[in-house]
């Protein structure tokens, strides 16, 4: 189960339900690259699963604003290259 925020009703009805049952788990502060990685890797065993998609949402969260994207250097602010998306 993936919860929006801790502490949240939603979250803490879900930790009621996660609590005595051992085939649940329950991740809260869902963001959409932890929902991704929860779908793609739905098929695998269920801790396995768990641990990917709160990975998704660590590796999904970076510091904007002051620097270049991660593992981006830099431009000059002449530089006409176009092509600035980051896969």
């Amino acid at each position: 189960m993936l919860a929006d925020c801790f502490g949240a009703t939603p979250c803490n009805v879900a930790q009621r339900l996660v609590a005595g049952a051992p085939d649940l788990r329950l991740i809260a502060g869902a963001s959409l690259p932890m929902l991704l990685r929860a779908v793609t890797y739905r098929g695998q065993p269920l801790d396995d699963m768990a641990q990917r998609a709160l990975a998704g949402g660590v590796q999904g969260a970076m510091p904007l604003g002051g620097g270049a994207p991660q593992n981006q250097p830099r431009r000059a602010p002449n530089d006409q290259e176009r092509h600035d998306h980051q896969q």
